[in-house]
């Protein structure tokens, strides 16, 4: 119990002394609120794991319920699982009594005419132990990060008061390995979501439990995961998936975890580090296995008929595409965007403005493709490979009906800006134009097994002929390369990819230029 940070919403004074000299000296914080309105900004506030409620907040006046009303804002805020609620009241009476345990699922009702300091302790002890916080959890941390600072690189946590989350995210890993006696916690890249992602290896009375990978972040975008997980990848991803073990929600952070059945966890790594490790033939043979058998349902169960769509509204709404921060992320970059043409330092010649050239050639952005379940956020972080080269996928929280080669885009995204490892503007150059030569999706990059740029080439190359039969058109460099446009511009409001804006800004400039040259 030394760890319950408990919230009492009691208008009686005496009340408050009393249920303060039982708690405080067993909990680790306890507030008072004579008021729903105080209760409720303590609600939004503070972090607690247990409420002790009365049900009348006006003295004397047993038709009040402003206790159930508080009942009812911890559910509309989602804090139903987070704070477990005890009704201590003068006022109970059997309807009552039904209405709080079917729809509130309070712990108990205790009344306050049979007061006993041993029953609240007890029934707040129960309280701690239905959510699994009955136990103190050991946590080491292998990278040097504490529950002190591993949320602070997050923009969403830096807003919120530092003495609130330490304990909230303590108690979400006690809810997630319930019966744990320690964890071993190792940071793991992660995504663009805003979110971190853990490998945690949970140890009981019994031995050492099964690794999972875990991702916490802000609790509407975990919730918004969870629904997706439920909605489109639960019954359909194949045989190489993540499998959700379970998820937990606070105030502010929420937590899901992911177990990869059929992998030794610590010989799987990311998509990243494969690339990195591996020759270009089997970083493709894993591309295989990825759209083939991890991600084959959501495309083979695409949309019936090809309709046209707007690709900027379809990308921007896939992507949250935030146009006012891409443009100043462009404007970062220090090159003029005033006019129609762009130019680089060291580069010789003149460039399409992609932010010009998009005002006016929206209207051709209207393109008929399929919809298909998508993942959304396909980087090379959210694939995780094992060594025989079989995928497993998390980060769900873009995921959803999209243009069936979002992912596919995206993919070489990450591939040309986080892995090629061109840091030569002029390089890239050549490398982009030489992608951009193809005709069709399927066409063979022809480059030799000399050539420094061996790798990415081959890897694009083979990704784009993955693509192939998911585009189902004779226009398909016109649709992909809408897509990639698309998805490349977006990066520019990633401040993660900052060092990589000048490269991001001329393969939007090329790819505009190549669908000029595509409309004829």
């Amino acid at each position: 119990m030394n760890q319950a940070r408990i919230l009492i919403v009691e208008d009686d004074p005496l009340w408050h002394k009393t249920l303060l000299s039982v708690l405080e000296p067993q909990a680790a914080y306890v507030a008072t609120a004579a008021t729903l309105a105080e209760a409720l900004d303590l609600l939004d506030t503070r972090y607690f794991n247990v409420a002790i409620v009365d049900l009348s907040l006006v003295p004397g006046d047993a038709k009040d319920v402003q206790g159930m009303t508080f009942l009812q804002q911890v559910r509309a805020r989602f804090l139903d699982e987070t704070v477990r609620c005890i009704i201590l009241s003068s006022y109970g009476n059997n309807k009552k009594y039904r209405e709080a345990f079917r729809d509130f699922q309070v712990v108990d009702f205790l009344e306050k005419g049979d007061f006993s300091a041993p029953a609240l302790t007890c029934t707040v002890k129960q309280a701690l132990s239905d959510n699994g916080l009955d136990r103190d959890l050991a946590i080491e941390f292998v990278n040097g990060l504490t529950l002190d600072n591993i949320w602070q690189r997050f923009n969403w946590a830096r807003r919120e008061d530092p003495a609130q989350l330490k304990p909230e995210l303590y108690d979400l890993l006690r809810r997630m390995f319930r019966g744990a006696e320690s964890l071993i916690i190792r940071d793991l890249p992660a995504g663009q979501s805003g979110a971190g992602v853990l490998r945690v290896e949970p140890y009981y009375a019994a031995g050492a439990g099964t690794p999972v990978i875990v991702k916490f972040g802000k609790k509407d975008k975990i919730r918004q995961e969870r629904d997706n997980y439920a909605q489109y990848v639960q019954r359909f991803v194949g045989s190489y998936s993540s499998t959700q073990l379970r998820h937990a929600l606070g105030r502010v952070i929420g937590a899901v975890s992911y177990q990869l059945i059929g992998a030794d966890l610590s010989a799987v790594v990311s998509f990243a580090d494969y690339y990195r490790q591996r020759p270009a033939e089997d970083v493709c043979s894993a591309l295989d296995q990825l759209f083939s058998k991890t991600c084959g349902r959501w495309y083979d169960n695409r949309e019936g008929i090809r309709r046209s769509r707007d690709f900027l509204k379809l990308y921007g709404a896939g992507l949250h595409i935030d146009w006012d921060a891409v443009w100043q992320g462009a404007a970062a970059t220090g090159i003029d965007l005033t006019g129609e043409t762009i130019e680089f330092p060291g580069l010789a010649g003149k460039f399409i403005n992609p932010q010009r050239w998009l005002t006016t050639n929206a209207e051709n952005g209207h393109i008929a493709s399929w919809l298909a379940t998508t993942h959304g956020d396909l980087n090379e972080h959210n694939v995780l490979v094992t060594a025989q080269g079989d995928c497993w996928l998390i980060d769900f929280y873009r995921t959803g009906s999209g243009h069936i080669l979002r992912d596919a885009a995206e993919l070489e995204t990450a591939i040309k800006f986080n892995l090629a490892e061109i840091e030569d503007l002029a390089e890239y150059l050549r490398f982009e134009r030489r992608l951009l030569e193809q005709t069709k999706l399927n066409e063979p990059i022809e480059v030799g097994t000399r050539n420094p740029l061996y790798k990415p080439f081959s890897v694009v190359g083979h990704l784009r002929k993955l693509a192939d039969p998911l585009a189902g058109s004779t226009n398909e460099m016109t649709e992909y390369f809408w897509g990639l446009l698309l998805t490349t511009l977006n990066l520019l409001r990633l401040e993660t990819l900052r060092p990589q804006w000048r490269k991001v800004l001329l393969s939007a400039a090329l790819v505009c230029e190549k669908l000029n040259l595509s409309r004829g």
